[in-house]
């Protein structure tokens, strides 16, 4: 291409005879080391990943196109806070037989699955998996035909839906509200209600309560099916937590999509999922250390590992950082790879320094 000094003077190259600057001289050395990395990048494999999350695309409900996607961002973003890193999988891994790569899965917003889906992650259970999932999981097949599929398996029975179901609490915990169900990405903009809030249920065999509602019924649920374990909220908990950061963000936080992992889920209902987790041998595939002096709980990690692939000779991480703080020491504990460990490199993607 002919030389547009005007384009491309100073930040790459400082003259057309192609004299690198600063910048380009970085660049250089940051492609060369990455091109060490093309081994991973191409044949690599995620390492130390225990949990799944599904991915609801046979959700039929009012609103199909958002509903199940915002499930699954709630969940990813509770994980987030939580630093346990999860795959997301469909009903096509798990007619492959992918469910035994895991050891826990989490089913937002999913009340139509087909029988044959809702069996295989019966036997999951069965097996000694771990589930997690929202109100009325499993209720209805692909073509929204009554089907119960799950019941025995979270030991439950759906009674009906329930709007005034607000407020609940776990074991001793103090009281939490779950806010109303939105479907629109965008805040400030009037509810679209595509269902109830909670449901009403009966519970099946030794399913024992974990926390109630306001008037007393059911709102978190457990239960030992075979080998595994299951817990199960009587409402619309995923789709709620993901409206949280446009109805509680808080001076210097704006409520926009780049904030979401700093305020979306309150402490409350990040300690259900990491006890229930921890308390059954779910643990990060990386271990992270909060810094001291954070303004205390889960919000003040804010480095999490997105992504850990690698092969025998090397392993690339993904680390996510959010938050207007100041930097602060962090310690991380990876796991080393099969042939040793020999150089570390680090990348920043905002400096773009290496």
């Amino acid at each position: 291409a002919p030389w547009d000094k005007d384009r491309y003077q100073n930040y790459f190259l400082s003259n057309e005879d192609g004299t690198l600057t600063e910048a380009g001289k970085e660049d250089a050395r940051i492609s060369k080391a990455a091109q060490t990395m093309a081994p991973v990048l191409n044949f690599g494999a995620p390492q130390g990943i225990e949990t799944a999350i599904y991915c609801p695309w046979e959700q039929i409900d009012a609103v199909p196109a958002e509903a199940s996607v915002i499930g699954v961002h709630a969940a990813h973003k509770i994980l987030c806070q939580i630093q346990i890193q999860a795959d997301v999988i469909s009903y096509h891994n798990i007619r492959r037989g992918d469910l035994s790569k895991y050891k826990a899965l989490l089913m937002p917003v999913s009340k139509h699955l087909s029988k044959d889906v809702a069996a295989a992650v019966a036997k999951f259970v069965q097996d000694g998996g771990i589930l997690v999932a929202d109100m009325e999981c499993g209720l209805y097949d692909e073509k929204h035909f009554e089907t119960r599929a799950l019941e025995k398996v979270f030991g439950v029975k759906h009674v009906k839906d329930d709007e005034t179901l607000s407020r609940f609490n776990f074991r001793d915990g103090d009281e939490m509200q779950i806010p109303a169900v939105r479907v629109g990405a965008a805040p400030f903009l009037a509810p679209v209600l595509p269902f109830a809030r909670a449901e009403q249920v009966n519970l099946l065999g030794n399913a024992k309560v974990e926390g109630r509602f306001r008037n007393g019924l059911p709102a978190v649920i457990s239960n030992k099916y075979g080998k595994g374990r299951t817990l199960y909220f009587s409402s619309a908990l995923f789709n709620a937590c993901w409206n949280y950061s446009y109805m509680r963000a808080s001076w210097p936080y704006p409520a926009c999509r780049e904030n979401e992992l700093l305020n979306s889920i309150k402490p409350e209902i990040l300690e259900i999922f990491k006890t229930f987790l921890s308390e059954n041998g779910v643990k990060p595939a990386v271990e992270i250390t909060p810094a001291e002096g954070a303004n205390g709980g889960f919000q003040s990690t804010q480095y999490y590992i997105a992504s850990l692939i690698g092969n025998d000779d090397a392993l690339i991480a993904g680390v996510s950082y959010w938050g207007p703080v100041k930097a602060r020491d962090v310690k991380v504990r990876f796991p080393s790879p099969k042939s040793g460990l020999r150089k570390v490199f680090c990348y920043d993607t905002a400096d773009e320094t290496l």
